[in-house]
């Protein structure tokens, strides 16, 4: 997965927020939590283990449920 940050947000606001996925649509699980180490430009994720049947991934960035999703 690659992550950019909008070109006018600080990256290191971001840190703390988080992307889930769900294999169901109901049930989310985390997949990638932001910390320190963002950056401008883009940032790539490699999960450990292959994840078959994702059918959503949401951001939630630090303010929790009530935050962006995509």
């Amino acid at each position: 997965m690659r992550f950019i940050p909008r070109i006018d947000s600080t990256a290191i606001l971001f840190n703390g927020a988080k992307f889930q996925y769900s294999t169901d649509g109901t049930t989310f699980t985390d997949l990638w939590s932001i910390d320190q180490t963002i950056h401008s430009g883009f940032n790539l994720f490699v999960p450990s283990t292959t994840i078959k049947g994702i059918k959503i991934i949401k951001f939630i960035d630090s303010r929790g449920a009530t935050g962006s999703l995509c």
